[in-house]
């Protein structure tokens, strides 16, 4: 290849297809950043190229364009390639590349005074002064500590004009971390390349259909937690299917659209064997500790494993700033998890339960054993935590394990009969494991004094909305500012603090028939919050379900089939604030992807009655979602029950038709057309 056209290639702003996202709230960070040092730090796909060129050519900008590859390490090769750039920006810039061709490390210093000098008299003969960028994009393959001395010389005489742009997908370089330090540069996050909802949202409505836009906005932001490539990729897919009847599944999405291969192929397949293995063992962890890593992967190293996957930005959070705690990126570790067989899954939940129960944390180890199938551990884990977990009110929990158990052929020893004959003797009469209240979230919003059985009454619906939204907290303490904030929004704060010691007061008054109950409500430190210790809430199993979902793992899900199948209803119905509609949206969702994930489970394994018992839980959960009907009408279809079939398909229509002002979707119409001929 000619000499003079590879330099062109890579001094060259890229040009940006039209269906990028103009990121017009960073751009406006980083034009008012006075700094002389940006650094755009992540992994793939989170636009740093897109955002540079986007930023390159703002007009208040003159930019230097620098695409790097290895062979730019040679310190004569990156001087060529610098002279050769700034030259295509500055009108006039006359600095001999050939004269640099011999530079030696005593002539960096010279070399940089007869840049700055040639860069300041262009700028100054040009009309409009203006800020200088110089954009070093792959910043990441540069190791050479002499280029890096031409760098910070170059940062260090330059005046406020001159800004240095730097992206990496790996760990910044320790030169530039002092102008960090000094205030004098700021790195850009993962976190703050993503899109933001309103990014993603808009991104979506120029892409799509206003209609399609709604439908898909939530569940490509949920699944790609703002990652922009995964959000452009998912838009794509979909725009490229053009009219679709009925809803395309995120599954489908992933696999279908480029989101796989971009993360396979640019990232995931080019790290070392080693590493590849630890993330596909360590995927099914929730919170990535090394202990936990280690005991999974035999290994003893996990913990600078997990640093350097942190430093070189490969998909992976820092949780809250706990010390040595982890996560992946949801879609990353569904990525990962898709490429586990169903064998070694089962041989990593069994280590998993292996460690969580040698470091005495009983219920993950409890989880896991039901995970990997493996009654053994689990008769350990209840022999010695079982009345444990009684005395804690989980009932429901031991009974189910106990179940498992002897499902396995398990016969009980003496401490497992001590547990099975404890859970026998509390009876009915003691189903909330001596809790003093039963609060039921789901539905009606009740909450009951468990030895007497009397339901609370509420003096007024804002006394209900009060104690709801602290149950909600789940004994988190929340601020009284807070609390008046979200309930009483629109009313003078002292009109509100006093309403809400008489709510309180009411509340209390009506718990006075159990003393215990007098300390439910706590305040402290001008926070307020429930002893939860107190109450049996059905918000666990929920969550567990709820998370067992967001896995996709619906064998675990078959296993709790009968609590699954239970109608749950509206989280939180009665309370009107916003504050639960993002939590009540969330279990909604849930609620409908475990039915899904656990009908397609059973039509797999011919179990088609809990299929069609998925389904039908499902449409009386949301008798708007068009993918619940059209799996019952399909479940009907299999049954033979054509009458059936028949009543359910003109409901369905005629709810779509009056309700939603819109008829089924020809997709669906057609399941039910093509059902009818095969019976006829």
């Amino acid at each position: 290849m000619d000499r003079s056209r590879k330099l062109e290639s890579k001094i060259m702003i890229p040009d940006m297809q039209k269906e990028y996202e103009k990121r017009e709230l960073l751009l406006s960070e980083l034009q008012q950043e006075t700094g002389k040092l940006l650094v755009l730090h992540a992994t793939i796909g989170y636009g740093k190229t897109v955002l540079m060129s986007q930023f390159a050519r703002l007009p208040e900008n003159l930019c230097a364009w620098y695409h790097l590859d290895t062979l730019d390490n040679e310190p004569v090769t990156f001087v060529q390639y610098l002279i050769r750039s700034f030259g295509r920006v500055l009108a006039g810039f006359d600095l001999d590349e050939e004269y640099y061709a011999g530079i030696t490390q005593e002539s960096f210093s010279p070399f940089v005074r007869d840049l700055i000098v040639e860069v300041e008299e262009c700028l100054e003969a040009m009309t409009g002064f203006r800020k200088l960028v110089l954009v070093l994009d792959d910043f990441q393959v540069l190791d050479n500590p002499e280029i890096f001395r031409i760098l910070e010389e170059l940062i260090d005489h330059t005046g406020a004009y001159f800004t240095l742009m730097a992206a990496t997908k790996g760990e910044v370089p320790g030169f530039l971390i002092k102008y960090i330090m000094r205030n004098q540069g700021i790195v850009i996050e993962a976190d703050r390349l993503s899109f933001h909802a309103q990014e993603a949202s808009n991104f979506l409505n120029r892409m799509l259909s206003g209609k399609e836009a709604e439908r898909y906005a939530d569940m490509i932001w949920n699944n790609t937690e703002g990652w922009p490539a995964g959000v452009m990729f998912a838009v794509l897919y979909l725009r490229r299917l053009g009219c679709f009847d009925s809803e395309v599944k995120w599954e489908n999405i992933s696999q279908e659209s480029m989101v796989q291969n971009y993360i396979a192929y640019e990232l995931y397949k080019s790290l070392p064997y080693e590493i590849q293995q630890f993330l596909l063992n360590t995927s099914f962890a929730e919170e990535l500790q090394p202990d936990l890593c280690n005991a999974i992967c035999g290994i003893d190293n996990a913990s600078g494993i997990l640093k350097y996957l942190l430093q070189e930005n490969m998909f992976i959070i820092r949780i809250g700033g706990k010390s040595g705690s982890y996560r992946y990126h949801s879609m990353f570790r569904s990525f990962l998890n898709d490429r586990v067989s169903q064998e070694q899954r089962q041989e990593i939940y069994e280590k998993m339960a292996g460690y969580y129960l040698r470091h005495q944390e009983p219920d993950m180890a409890a989880r896991y054993a039901m995970l990997s199938r493996k009654a053994k551990i689990l008769v350990t884990v209840l022999e010695k935590y079982g009345l444990e977990f009684l005395g804690e009110g989980k009932r429901k929990a031991v009974s189910g394990y106990l179940q498992f158990i002897e499902e396995c052929g398990i016969k009980p020893e003496p401490e497992l009969l001590q547990v099975k004959n404890a859970l026998a003797s509390l009876g009915e009469e003691n189903e909330n494991g001596g809790k003093l209240l039963t609060v039921s979230c789901f539905g009606k919003f009740r909450v009951v004094i468990s030895q007497t059985g009397k339901e609370i009454s509420w003096r007024t619906r804002k006394a209900l909305e009060l104690f709801a939204y602290l149950v909600d907290r789940e004994g988190e303490p929340v601020e009284r500012k807070t609390l008046l904030e979200q309930l009483w929004p629109d009313n003078a704060p002292n009109n509100s603090v006093a309403m809400l010691h008489n709510m309180i007061y009411s509340i209390r008054k009506e718990l006075n028939s159990q003393p215990k109950l007098a300390n439910l409500i706590q305040y402290r430190n001008h926070q307020y919050y429930l002893d939860t210790s107190l109450m049996a809430i059905d918000l666990e199993e929920k969550k567990e379900i709820c998370r067992l979902a967001e896995a996709g793992d619906a064998e675990a899900l078959y296993a709790r089939r009968e609590e699954l199948l239970k109608p749950w209803g509206i989280y939180l119905e009665e309370a009107d604030g916003t504050w639960c509609m993002a939590r009540r949206v969330y279990f909604e969702r849930c609620y409908g992807k475990a039915c899904s994930l656990l009908a397609d489970f059973c039509r797999k394994q011919k179990d088609y009655e809990t299929e069609e018992a998925c389904w039908t839980a499902y449409v009386t959960a949301d008798r708007y979602s068009e993918e619940a009907v059209a799996g019952l009408l399909q479940s009907y279809a299999r049954s033979g029950d054509r009458m059936q079939l028949k009543r359910f398909f003109e409901q369905a229509r005629k709810i779509f038709t009056e309700e939603l002002g819109t008829d089924l979707s020809s997709g669906t119409i057609r399941i039910y057309e093509q059902a009818m001929k095969r019976k006829a």
